[in-house]
Order: C-alpha cells, then sequence, then structure tokens
C-alpha cells in the first residue's frame, strides 16, 4: 500500500489531495497512514491528506490513536466488540487533546455492531440506515478536505 501511495504521489500534482479508507482489518492500515507516513525520509510530504475508518480492528490500543497527526474521522458502532465503548471514549479524549492541531471526528452509531457499514443486517432497515450514514461520513469528510487539500 505505501509503495502504491508513494508512487502515486511521485505521479500526481501537489495540489491534488489523496484520502483513504479502511474498514475493519484494513482501519488498522488506513490509521497508520493518518500517523502522517511521508514519501520518503527526507520528505515532509504525507502519503496521505485525510483518512476515514470504520470499525477498525487490530489496532494497538492506544498508541495507534495517539499517533494520529492528519485529518481522521471514525465511525464506530456502540455494540462493537472489537473496538468496545471503554476503547472508542478513550480514542475520543485522546483525539480530542489534539484539537486545533488535528481535525478528528469519532461517530458513534448506537445499537451498531462491528461490521455495520460494509455488511449491515439487511433485514433490518436501521441496519441498512446506519450503513448509508457511515458512507455519507465518510463522503462528507473526505468532501472538506479534497477541496484544495484543506477543510472547506
Amino acid at each position: 500500500m505505501t509503495s502504491f501511495l508513494t508512487e502515486l504521489r511521485a505521479n500526481t500534482d501537489n495540489s491534488i489531495p489523496i484520502g483513504v479508507a479502511g474498514y475493519c482489518w484494513g482501519g488498522k492500515h488506513a490509521i497508520a497512514l493518518a500517523h502522517g507516513t511521508t514519501t520518503s525520509p527526507d520528505s515532509t510530504r504525507t502519503l496521505v491528506n485525510s483518512v476515514f475508518t470504520a470499525h477498525p480492528s487490530g489496532l494497538d490500543f492506544p498508541s495507534d490513536i495517539k499517533k494520529i497527526s492528519l485529518p481522521f474521522s471514525l465511525a464506530i458502532g456502540d455494540k462493537d466488540i472489537v473496538m468496545g465503548p471503554k476503547m472508542v471514549e478513550e480514542s475520543r479524549q485522546i483525539l480530542e487533546k489534539k484539537k486545533g492541531r488535528v481535525h478528528s471526528e469519532v461517530v458513534v452509531y448506537a445499537g451498531a455492531k462491528h461490521g455495520f457499514a460494509v455488511r449491515g443486517d439487511p433485514g433490518s432497515e436501521k441496519g441498512a440506515e446506519q450503513e448509508g450514514q457511515a458512507q455519507d461520513q465518510a463522503v462528507r469528510w473526505f468532501g472538506r478536505w479534497f477541496a484544495e487539500g484543506r477543510e472547506v
């Protein structure tokens, strides 16, 4: 993933923002990119400009959250078995302390379980609605940062 993004950065105009979204196990990798991974050790140019993740798993908690330095959005259910309410609240507190330096949001979906944003219960009207809301959250988040690579 980093080699792809490095190549993409090398072959795109600096003004073109790049965002990444990660779901479940992909969330860990998206969060790693939110740490501000650069194109090379001697560069300040990050591989991505903003990150969205839903119900991430496999985190080194809380260190992965503490290292976030780029605009970051999290969609999580309050019934998530991987990132439970205590971890969600601690994540929110960690990110809140970065306010003014790092733009972030944590959106908790009531009753949503792990995986809701990609494989919600098709028989559940609320589940389908929350899956759509998480998609809208990602689109809005990237929309904020894709206007010339900064919040609009």
